[in-house]
């Protein structure tokens, strides 16, 4: 360059344009000698534009010619237009250069992550997008032509000002950063991140930009339902008043008090924030540092349980089922300890006073000289008071379940489980059956009663009950029975003697009215003497005293029908409401409903409640064969007489008796003695 002058040189270096109309008049001036080198090369006239950046030459564009030529100040501008626009292709051909390495190893990582890449030529206005790119926007690649209008149609409507916004502002700060929606070709809508950055010529005017795609719907999706999570707990923290929820720092000061922890212990947030929890400790607990060791357990285990009695502000004291858990920053750092616990004091003091009256239950089947127990309805037994282990020589391991079964004898054993399921069906339990003693072996009748318990629903039931030994009352009822079964045959005997008696006395033909109404009435008592020494398990039921007493007579079961419950009758009402049956049946065969063709007989019985009790109500209905035309004659007979006197006297009965011509309404009303209408 020094061959072509200082003025040259100087001019370069300086960023000065040389503008030369003739070149041998601008070198005669100062340096003949320079005019042969100019003359050489052919060069008369010349413009030399210098390309600078920055204040520093890096560039020059040279235009010659051999003849001298005036330059208008036109083709001077357009000269620099001419070199500003060379270098700007030349730098951005090297930067292509350059970044082409690069592209391709960028091209190979993205296609490994899906992620697609855009590169924008601000000149010429042209972009390309990745064969990624245009997949996850729903093309198949090269069968579009991208456009900067292209890439503004896929942006979602409600995003497309906020995404076209930050272009701009990153046009002046160079990166781009942001996170949009867009519309696939299919119609899909996708969450798209982009990263981006403007590339600037000399004059720091933006000539390309290049980016990042990631399709992050599947993030945005998670972020969206955390945050749909984070909402639900926070409303469920918010409106769980029966649970206490809260944290505390690091050191174990409050520092979130949701309104279900106020409604448990009585404070207000304004009370406890920035307050050590353990406050909330009953002082036992705090004298016994049993906040420092649930919170040290907590760090150590991972959880501590927080199953105790707290403080409540008014004073009382609550009792807490719940934990406390250790939490932790996203690196992993202690952040602070977040309690959980229920207000269970209503089930804790259900609990207490349950145990308590246990405990008297247990105290007082320690009092009672009988075998105690508890059994589920199938008679597996739960619990034995100690006076059968003593008595029985097991112990409660040996009796749980079925295994008190091997205390009974084995030809009771079918007959106690039996009972079991008929208690099944009720809410009490009976039965007889006989214990070993263990003092001695022997086997000794005890008569076993249980109650079914009151229990909440879904537990399963639980009966309660004991036996008594009734081994020597037994004896002496079958005792007694042995005697009452010989005073019946000999006062059945003795009305046999009675009735030879009376044959004999009374013979003759004007005797036999009296004769058979002797001995019907004879009958009866002996039939009745042989209900009353049955096995009382064999209770006589008014059925069959009815049906015993027509069968007697002969009836023709065609004109009779009974109806009513099966009800058992005692020994106490027995005797005196046969011979009433039994005059009402005699009168209906010789003079009523059963005297003849077309008569007919229905006899109904029922239990009626009364403000006493219960009364046994029989009515006995008849309709004749024929009219009667005088009904005067029963007016005052015997059976009148034991039914509208006797059974009144005798058993506090209320009796009707209505004779008609066309039949007869008899109703008694008896005070019930005996078990309920099976």
């Amino acid at each position: 360059m020094a061959a072509f002058g200082d003025e040259v040189l100087d001019a370069l270096v300086s960023g000065r344009d040389i503008v030369w109309s003739d070149v041998a008049a601008e070198i005669a001036a100062y340096e003949r000698q320079l005019t042969d080198t100019y003359r050489s090369i052919r060069v008369r006239a010349m413009l030399n534009i210098p390309i600078s950046r920055h204040g520093v030459s890096e560039a020059f564009l040279y235009v010659h010619q051999h003849h001298r030529r005036e330059w208008r100040f036109e083709q001077v501008l357009l000269a620099r237009e001419i070199a500003e626009r060379t270098w700007a292709n030349i730098e951005r051909l090297r930067y292509q250069q350059e970044l082409s390495g690069v592209n391709e190893r960028l091209r190979l990582v993205l296609e490994a992550s899906n992620m697609g890449t855009w590169d924008w030529d601000l000149i010429t206005d042209t972009i390309e997008w990745s064969e990624n790119l245009q997949k996850m926007l729903g093309y198949e690649p090269g069968t579009i032509n991208p456009t900067f209008d292209l890439w503004k149609e896929t942006l979602h409507p409600d995003d497309r000002d906020y995404a076209l916004g930050q272009l701009e502002q990153a046009r002046r700060d160079e990166l781009y950063d942001v996170a949009f929606r867009i519309n696939r070709r299919d119609g899909a809508i996708r969450w798209f991140s982009t990263k981006g950055r403007f590339f600037r010529d000399k004059l720091e005017n933006p000539v390309r930009m290049v980016g990042v795609v990631e399709d992050v719907t599947e993030v945005k999706k998670t972020e969206l339902d955390l945050r749909e999570s984070e909402e639900r707990f926070r409303l469920i923290v918010e409106n769980a008043k029966d649970y206490a929820i809260f944290t505390t720092d690091g050191d174990g000061k409050i520092d979130s008090w949701p309104p279900g922890a106020q409604a448990t212990f009585g404070w207000a947030p304004n009370e406890v924030l920035g307050r050590e929890a353990d406050f909330l400790f009953i002082p036992e607990d705090r004298n016994n540092d049993v906040p420092e060791i649930e919170f040290s357990s907590a760090l150590e285990n991972g959880f501590a349980p927080d199953v105790r009695w707290h403080q409540h502000k008014d004073g009382s004291r609550v009792f807490i089922d719940g934990s406390v858990w250790p939490l932790h920053q996203a690196n992993g750092s202690f952040k602070g300890f977040l309690k959980i616990g229920q207000d269970v004091t209503q089930r804790r003091e259900a609990e207490i006073a349950l145990r308590n009256s246990e405990e008297r239950f247990r105290k007082l089947t320690a009092t009672v000289p009988h075998l105690v127990f508890r059994s589920t309805t199938q008679g597996e037994r739960i619990w034995a008071s100690p006076q059968w282990a003593e008595y029985t020589g097991m112990s409660d391991k040996d009796s749980v379940g079925l295994g008190w079964l091997e205390a009974v004898h084995p030809d009771d054993r079918q007959l106690a489980l039996k009972k079991w399921d008929e208690a099944a069906s009720g809410d009490a339990y009976y039965g007889e059956h006989r214990i070993r003693r263990h003092s001695d072996g022997m086997y000794r009748w005890h008569q076993t009663r249980a109650v079914l318990l009151p229990s909440d629903s879904g537990k399963p039931d639980e009966w309660v009950g004991s036996a008594v030994d009734i081994h020597d009352i037994r004896q002496l009822q079958e005792r007694q029975g042995v005697l009452v079964a010989e005073l019946q045959h000999r006062t059945r005997n003795l009305l046999g003697i009675i009735r030879g008696i009376v044959a004999q006395t009374a013979a003759g033909d004007a005797m036999g009215p009296f004769r058979e109404a002797f001995n019907l009435r004879l009958a009866a008592l002996s039939r009745v003497q042989g209900f009353l020494v049955r096995d009382k398990a064999m209770a006589v039921s008014l059925r069959e005293l009815i049906t015993s007493e027509l069968d007697a007579l002969g009836a023709d079961w065609e004109q009779v029908t009974l109806q009513g419950p099966q009800i058992p009758l005692s020994d106490i009402n027995l005797q005196t409401l046969a011979l009433a049956l039994h005059e009402l049946s005699v009168n209906a065969f010789k003079h009523g409903a059963l005297s003849g063709a077309g008569g007919r007989l229905a006899i109904t019985w029922r239990l009626a409640p009364t403000e006493g009790g219960e009364m046994l109500v029989i009515e006995w209905r008849e309709d004749f064969p024929l009219p009667r035309v005088n009904t005067e004659t029963v007016s005052t007979g015997f059976g009148r007489q034991l039914i509208t006197e006797a059974l009144p006297y005798q058993l506090g009965a209320q009796t009707q008796f209505s004779l008609k011509s066309k039949g007869l309404l008899c109703v008694i009303e008896i005070p019930f003695q005996g078990t309920h209408a099976r």
